[in-house]
Parts: structure tokens; C-alpha cells; sequence
């Protein structure tokens, strides 16, 4: 707030300042063919204000099976903790092809762990068909632009106790997708209306302190 650059003196302002809108406990939600309802909860803290929800789906993820893994002990000169401790290296190998080209964002269970983690060396590369490194990432998921066709993508993870590693030889890689257009979703009242009669969710006023669940539905197999 200033006064208009050709004004001199002092000046006297009165203004109000209103906080308003609604509160989800989701922002995100995540739809599988296991789970293809996700419930949200709104709510109002500051006034009274008009509900009608609406959801839309904006990123399609495929998951995938690593194809080969492989377990090693590493160096005993370079990879050996201060006890003696050797450190082995959990390397898997995933396979996926590229439609078209367009960003894609690798994704494992273990993201957005550092110095909390209990593995080391979370590293991903990226690799096309003429076994060229196109991307490498770690624990922070970003997206990547691949050109079309197959790629290989390699993760490691490093521990001391090789039986934690080998637990891991299954660990799925989720690949996430922008679409090319986002896809409406109906928003329902309950898990019931969903399953049955179809009930949309009613728009409606709330209240301070009020909140209204709902329900979001996954869209036809088509």
C-alpha cells in the first residue's frame, strides 16, 4: 500500500482485511482398480460458504515389476564402514516403453527420505535403446522428458545387512504420466452412493467449524 507517486504529505487509510474459503484434508488423491474411491473431508473455519466440490484426474500412473536384480558386495577398500561393516549394493532393472514422447516421473516407495532413510545411495538412471544415460534422479521424484521408445531404468540401493536388500528385490517402480487432457470425476456423498444408486454429491452451504465428507469415484474402464 503507497501513496500515487505525484502525492505529498501524509494520508489517512482505512482498509478490512476477510480470510475466507474451504479446507480439504486431501489435496491429492490416488486411484487404483483395488481402491477406486478415495473419501475427502471439507470443512469451513473461517464463514459460511458454498459447497460443490469437483475432482478431476490428471496424471496416469503404470506400475511395474522390475525385470532383473542383482546383489553385490562392493569394494572392501572403498565401500566399509568405520566397524569394518562391508557395504553391499542392491541394483534393479526395469523395463518400459514410451508411447510418445512427453515427461514421465519415475517414483519408488522410498522417496522423500534422506537422512532418515534406512538405505544409502538412492539412485536412478535412465537409459534408452541405444543404452544412452537420458536422466538420473534420487529421492526427489521430478519429471523427466524421454523421446518414444523401450528404456531401462536402473535403481540402486545400498545397506550393510544384505537381508534388508534382499527383501527388496521386488520393489515396483511407478511410472506417473501427465494426460493429455484431464478427466472429470464425480464426486458422490458416500462410498454407498458410489457403488449404488449413483446420488451425486448435493451443493450446499457450511457453516464455521462444519465439514462435509465426500466421496471421489475413479472413472469408467474406458
Amino acid at each position: 500500500l503507497a501513496q500515487y507517486w505525484s502525492s505529498l504529505g501524509s494520508s489517512v487509510v482505512e482498509f478490512r482485511l476477510t480470510f475466507r474459503g474451504l479446507q480439504p484434508d486431501e489435496r491429492s488423491l490416488e486411484l487404483n482398480p483395488s481402491q477406486p474411491y478415495a473419501p475427502v473431508a471439507i470443512r469451513s473455519t473461517l464463514g459460511v460458504e458454498h459447497l460443490a466440490p469437483r475432482a478431476q484426474l490428471n496424471t496416469h500412473r503404470a506400475t511395474i515389476a522390475p525385470q532383473k536384480s542383482e546383489l553385490k558386495a562392493l569394494s572392501s577398500e572403498r565401500d566399509q564402514l568405520r566397524d569394518g561393516a562391508r557395504v553391499y549394493e542392491l541394483q534393479l532393472t526395469y523395463r518400459f516403453d514410451q508411447s510418445k514422447a512427453g515427461l514421465v516421473t519415475p517414483r519408488f516407495p522410498f522417496d522423500g527420505l534422506l537422512y532418515d532413510s534406512p538405505f544409502g545411495a538412492q539412485l536412478w538412471s535412465i537409459y534408452d535403446a541405444g543404452k544412452k544415460r537420458v536422466a538420473t534422479g534420487d529421492m526427489y521424484p521430478r519429471a523427466v522428458s524421454l523421446d518414444k521408445g523401450p528404456h531401462r531404468l536402473d535403481f540402486v540401493l545400498r545397506h550393510s545387512d544384505p537381508s534388508k536388500l534382499e527383501a527388496l528385490k521386488s520393489t515396483p517402480l511407478a511410472l506417473d504420466r501427465p494426460l493429455a487432457k484431464s478427466i472429470s470425476l464425480s464426486v458422490f456423498p458416500s462410498r454407498a452412493a458410489a457403488a449404488g444408486d449413483g446420488t451425486k454429491f448435493p451443493s450446499g452451504l457450511l457453516h464455521p467449524d462444519e465439514a462435509a465428507r465426500c466421496v471421489v469415484a475413479a472413472p469408467e474402464a474406458d
